[in-house]
């Protein structure tokens, strides 16, 4: 996947570099996370679901084409033509709505361990659309 976007090693969490307190299992908000799965157009372009999560409880979601380094650089809860949300959490179940000017899709499911992957099952009220991915997490910069 690499330089065409998607879960690339080059991004993956690095528990020595930054420890995962085992108090909570709220998702990382150092990166972004990306899910396993790309969608692929009739021309060939291939594109990924992207997930941001903020300290204060927000979410913020994007399908994009581009790499983590080329998506952090614009992704997060600013940017309002990105769809968002908030969050919660009970124990290690994760449920949020994220909404954009399209409509709004709903996802429930569980953050892994440490925090690592999200496995979560979707719903679109836009178009019925439902899903089940998992999302890896990716440590990334962003402008401040």
């Amino acid at each position: 996947m690499g330089e065409k976007g998607g879960f690339d090693e080059r991004h993956a969490y690095d528990p020595k570099a930054s420890p995962i307190s085992g108090e909570a299992l709220h998702p990382l908000t150092a990166g972004l996370y990306i899910d396993d799965k790309e969608a692929r157009e009739p021309n060939g372009d291939v594109f990924y679901g992207y997930l941001r999560f903020t300290a204060s409880d927000r979410v913020t979601s994007v399908t994009s084409s581009g790499t983590v380094e080329q998506v952090a650089r614009w992704f997060g809860p600013e940017n309002k033509q990105c769809s968002q949300g908030v969050y919660e959490l009970e124990g290690n179940a994760i449920s949020f709505a994220v909404t954009s000017s399209s409509g709004t899709v709903l996802y429930n499911g569980t953050v892994g361990p440490g925090a690592l992957t999200l496995r979560l099952d979707s719903r679109s009220l836009i178009n019925g659309h439902r899903a089940h991915r998992t999302y890896h997490f990716a440590q990334a910069d962003f402008p401040d």
